[in-house]
């Protein structure tokens, strides 16, 4: 019986996050074997706050609130529940999209149509409130009839929640989406400065505000020029680097278990092993070159990751600090024989129990694919670098070839 996930009373954003945590499973960075995903969304969102790996348009920052402004005229028109007409509004509108725009990248609801699960609400709704484009952080009503007086209550109120330099509603929406998911001029410029506003001490404004060739060209944040004065851009390179390493070995362990176990030959064990003790020796190298450990204050990272997530667990912090204690005492290049650096990753792993692929159970083997988690993370980065890519676009600042890049 092949495994689910679902979830049965919950509120939307409790189903946001569902979403999410399922969705991550298909994006390579978010392979967490090593149990620092929570750490990792820290500083994503310090870096990028009100984004997520599922926001692949811009787009869709204005038409989400389209779609409430068009399902609050209804629910005041007819009586209806408000939180059953923005479903169906969003429905129409992914109906729309994929008649007139079904080639779009990102387009959520592509190949799903009505059955989609996670409507572009449910992926957007934190950014929205996040920019101030929402300005309520009240939940829609759940899906039932609504009480009397309350559909009364909801269009008194509801209308006002929205930012008012909100662009307009185009005329015939959602039956009709005017460019898709490329964003008008005035779209663009609009969500540019609700980005900024307030907020423009962080990474995610200063990229806004430069010359997107500088950032077309970056495979990472801290890639693109004039990012030395963000301490989140430093801390996120830090530990970036030096948890690839800690990724880089745990893959080199699950290999040499392949290898010994001689029933499983999908995969050359023998050959993977030899490749990631080649790609450790690159990382090493890496590491002492662009972000020695000498120069990266474990403890006000700590300090600085703890003041936005405090449910981050002790034994997840022991872990990175014995590592990060662990090669500034034994040295990177060491790393992929060290007796101490085995027994760390191999410690971490056992936190799975049966599950763990660094045990004597070859069926834990079996659906390993070669590689699991040991790129190095990069915060978001392919979609951040789409969502600027959309404004500059609209804001006529980047050619559209570049589009999908």
């Amino acid at each position: 019986m092949p495994s689910t996930i679902g979830w049965l009373d919950t509120t939307a954003e409790q189903q946001r996050i569902a979403r999410e945590m399922v969705s991550l499973f298909m994006v390579s960075e978010s392979r967490d074997e090593l149990g620092i995903g929570q750490i990792r969304d820290v500083m994503s969102n310090w870096m990028f706050p009100g984004t997520s790996v599922l926001q692949a348009r811009a787009r869709y920052f204005v038409l989400v609130p389209w779609c409430h402004l068009v399902a609050e005229r209804r629910s005041q028109r007819r009586g209806q529940d408000l939180a059953q007409q923005v479903r169906e509004v969003q429905l129409e509108m992914i109906e729309t999209m994929q008649r007139e725009h079904g080639d779009a990248t990102g387009l959520i609801g592509k190949q799903s149509g009505r059955s989609l699960k996670g409507l572009p609400r449910d992926l957007f709704w934190t950014g929205l409130v996040t920019f101030d484009i929402r300005r309520s952080e009240s939940e829609l009503p759940r899906h039932r009839g609504p009480a009397e007086g309350e559909v009364t209550e909801m269009a008194n109120r509801q209308p006002t929640a929205w930012d008012p330099d909100l662009p307009p509603v185009p005329e015939g929406f959602p039956a009709e989406v005017p460019g898709g998911l490329d964003m008008a001029a005035e779209e663009a410029q609009w969500l540019y400065e609700r980005m900024r506003a307030d907020r423009e001490d962080t990474y995610l404004a200063h990229l806004l505000a430069l010359d997107p060739a500088l950032i077309d060209v970056a495979d990472a944040p801290w890639e693109v020029a004039s990012n030395t004065a963000f301490a989140s851009v430093r801390h996120a390179q830090h530990f970036s680097l030096v948890m690839e390493g800690a990724s880089l070995l745990y893959n080199l362990l699950v290999a040499e278990h392949y290898e010994d176990h001689t029933d499983l030959n999908r995969l050359d064990g023998d050959g993977l092993g030899t490749s990631y003790r080649d790609k450790l020796a690159d990382w090493s190298i890496r590491l002492s070159s662009t972000a020695p450990l000498g120069s990266w204050d474990l403890d006000e990272f700590i300090s600085e990751v703890n003041a936005r997530n405090r449910r981050i667990s002790h034994r997840t912090w022991a872990f990175v600090v014995d590592w990060v204690t662990l090669l500034r005492d034994e040295g990177p290049e060491s790393v992929a024989d060290s007796p101490d650096a085995r027994r760390l990753i191999a410690a971490r792993e056992s936190r799975k129990g049966a599950k763990s692929r660094l045990t004597d159970n070859s069926k834990t083997l079996e659906t390993w694919s070669g590689d699991s988690g040991s790129g190095a993370l990069t915060y978001r980065w392919p979609v951040i670098k789409r969502l600027l890519l959309d404004i500059n676009q609209g804001l006529g600042t980047q050619e559209v070839t570049s589009a999908d890049a």
